[in-house]
């Protein structure tokens, strides 16, 4: 593998598993709110926040792998 496919693979990784954690904040500081406060009345706003989160990290992703990795032929190169 070439030092330029590795080094870009690298970038896509960093910048995705970075997407993930950004993305995943508020729905972090909801659960420790609801831990800290209880969880009465809170349910169904944990679960409609934690649908759109994984909407959101899905979309995001697969939005950051497409532009920093354009075609498939770098994937099998």
């Amino acid at each position: 593998m070439s030092d330029s496919l590795h080094e870009r693979k690298r970038v896509v990784i960093n910048v995705m598993v970075a997407a993930f954690v950004g993305l995943h904040v508020p729905l972090t500081c909801l659960l420790v709110y609801a831990l800290l406060r209880g969880f009465t009345g809170l349910g169904p706003v944990l679960w409609l926040a934690l649908a759109a989160t994984l909407v959101a990290t899905a979309g995001t992703l697969l939005y950051i792998h497409a532009r920093l990795w354009p075609g498939k032929d770098a994937l099998t190169a």
